[in-house]
This record gives C-alpha cells, sequence and structure tokens, in this order.
C-alpha cells in the first residue's frame, strides 16, 4: 500500500494500516515553505478496522521507534530512504501557520514524553526543533533530556566558580564584548588546556560555566554568542580529543542553536588530525558555523564580524582581554535557565 507523505513535517499513522498526509497549508503555501510530497510505502501491513489489541499497538510502537532509528528515518521527517526536506531551511522562516502546527506538535510531543513547559519561550522549542532539522519527535527527547541533565548537573541553577578553580586558574577563557549584531564574543586559548590532567568532570562544569556566563551576558532578545578558539602554541600535550567532544557535545545537546560562529586561528598542521576524529561528532548545522581562518587574514574576518573596539587588540583590535572570571555580568549567578 503506498500513500503521501509531508515533508518535513510527520504523518501520522493510520488504525488500518498505512499513513494519512498532513498539509498544513494550500499547495502552494506548501511548496513555498519547502515541504515536499513522495510516495512511500506504508509503515505497516493494512490491519482490519476492528479493535487493535493493547500489546500489538506497543509492538507498533516500538517497531516505528527502532524504524525511526534507522537509517530510513535519519533526520527531518525523513520517512523515506533517500529523502529529506532541505537542511539549510531555518524553522523561523516558515510561514507563521507552518510554524505555530509545528511548535502545538513540539508542545504535544514534551507532554506526552513527560516534559515540562512551564515557563519555557516558543524561541527555546525552536532551537531544539532547528537541531533536529525539524524532526520533532527527536526534538521532543532531546529537550527532555537537557530537562533532565539540567536538573541534575546544575542543582543550584548555576556552577559556583568555587568548585572549577583549577580550571580557572589556567586562565584560557575570555569574555570580549559583542560583535556587530550583540552576541557576546567568547576567546578560548586551547593551549592552556593539557590532556589527561586534572579532573574531567570540573572540566565539564568549566565548560557549562563558561557557556552559562558568556550567553547571560548577551543583550535582551540575542541568545547566540561568537567564539574564537585561538590554536596558537598547540602541542601533543594538548591535543585532548575526550575534552574537545565533550565540549562540542555539551553546545550541541544542552545549548542547540546558541553558537553564531566559531572561529578557529592560528590553526597548526598538528591540529588536523584531531580534527579528523572529532568532526564525526558535529552536527552539520554545527559544523556549517566553524569557520578555519586563514592565518594571513585573522584581522580581515575577525573585523567582518565584529568592530574594532570589540576586538582584542592581539587580533589587530582595540580592546584588552577580560578573563572569564572576572567579566562583571548584571544579574549573575542567574538560577535561572539561558538557554
Amino acid at each position: 500500500m503506498a500513500c503521501k507523505l509531508v515533508f518535513p513535517l510527520w504523518s501520522t499513522v493510520g488504525a488500518a494500516g498505512g499513513c494519512k498526509s498532513q498539509l498544513l497549508q494550500s499547495p502552494e503555501a506548501n511548496k513555498a515553505a519547502g515541504l515536499q510530497l513522495v510516495q512511500c510505502t506504508s509503515f505497516f501491513p493494512a490491519q482490519s478496522d476492528s479493535p487493535v489489541p493493547t500489546s500489538d499497538l506497543s509492538n507498533k510502537r516500538n517497531l516505528l521507534l527502532q524504524r525511526r532509528r534507522s537509517s530510513e528515518f535519519i533526520g527531518s521527517g525523513k520517512l523515506c530512504q533517500g529523502t529529506r526536506a532541505p537542511h539549510n531551511r531555518r524553522v523561523s522562516n516558515l510561514p507563521q501557520a507552518t510554524l505555530d502546527s509545528v511548535l502545538q506538535s513540539m508542545q504535544e510531543a514534551v507532554h506526552r514524553e513527560g516534559g515540562n513547559l512551564k515557563n519555557i519561550e516558543d524561541k527555546i522549542l525552536l532551537r531544539f526543533l532547528q537541531s533536529k532539522d525539524q524532526d520533532v519527535y527527536q526534538a521532543a527527547r532531546k529537550f527532555i533530556a537537557y530537562q533532565k541533565w539540567r536538573e541534575s548537573f546544575l542543582p543550584l541553577g548555576y556552577i559556583p566558580e568555587s568548585t572549577i578553580e583549577s580550571e580557572l586558574g589556567l586562565k584560557q577563557s575570555y569574555l570580549q564584548g559583542q560583535d556587530k549584531k550583540g552576541h557576546p564574543v567568547l576567546v578560548t586559548f586551547a593551549s592552556k588546556h593539557e590532556a589527561n590532567k586534572g579532573d574531567f568532570e570540573e572540566y565539564k562544569r568549566f565548560l557549562v560555566y563558561t557557556f552559562e556566563k558568556t550567553l547571560a551576558s548577551a543583550p535582551a532578545g540575542v541568545d547566540k554568542f561568537v567564539t574564537i578558539v585561538d590554536l596558537k602554541d598547540l602541542g601533543l600535550k594538548n591535543l585532548d580529543s575526550a575534552a574537545f567532544i565533550a565540549a562540542l557535545q555539551i553546545q550541541q545537546d544542552y545549548y542547540p542553536g546558541t553558537l553564531e560562529k566559531a572561529f578557529m586561528v592560528n590553526v597548526p598542521f598538528i591540529f588536523y588530525g584531531l580534527w579528523k576524529i572529532v568532526s564525526p561528532f558535529l552536527e552539520e548545522a554545527t559544523r556549517q558555523r566553524i569557520v578555519f581562518v586563514d592565518g594571513n587574514k585573522i584581522k580581515e574576518t575577525l573585523l567582518n564580524q565584529i568592530d574594532i573596539d570589540q576586538l582584542p587588540v592581539i587580533y589587530g583590535g582595540e580592546t584588552d582581554l577580560v578573563l572569564l572570571q572576572d567579566a562583571v555580568i548584571s544579574n549573575w549567578p542567574t538560577v535561572q535557565s539561558v538557554v
């Protein structure tokens, strides 16, 4: 049995087998929104219209979940092998009627999976949706995982500096004003970190502290940041794949959609071996925001993003570096989520 599906939104599974298309708008509007109609075989063989035993429904649900994780179901609404919605289609750019429907589906999915939406703004849900390429089910699961993580990892609502004194003592991160669009600018010197040295759990707390304080420094209405990762003087002792992967995964899993741009500067040849190891862990949306800067065009490249009075002197700017822990931010620490 064949049926039509609408991408990137999920289609429903009919009780009698097959699936039902969900056109949210007129064909013209759907086409403008980037939704695609394709032919696809049904999820399950057709059933009779008689009541379905609960155990059968459970088995079907398990089968559906299993198939969603298979190669046929990777990506946004990718219910047919080889078909997916355009990746660069931002959720926030969808027509308002479609956006409202997507958000409603996301909210229902979160409630259905036991999540809590109290005091959660729509823009937060949109970031999780975007990170999962508009896959409502996967985005809801990711959001719920984030809530559970936050409850366990930040029981106070923030990371006390007393719990990361060793990492702060390395003086590896600096908070440098804002870029041209108001995004906070974070500068990190990778050579200050040494592999297999120190407490890895403290390092992860330091990463979360860094994300939290950087985002908290953003002006109202801004929820992204820019980072400059300086790899100057990077040596073998600094090549820590576990630390690099941890930083990327924490950002992707718990702060999705908050990275505006990451500039990799002073990149030594030795780093590219590590990059081959860690890059497969990057989501495509994250990979697209990482820029390897030509060593001869560092100032020129950074000035395209950051005004000279906000750019550190070491990159040809006019401002001095300010240690992350010394940066003064109003209402910090905050017990509220900054994501």
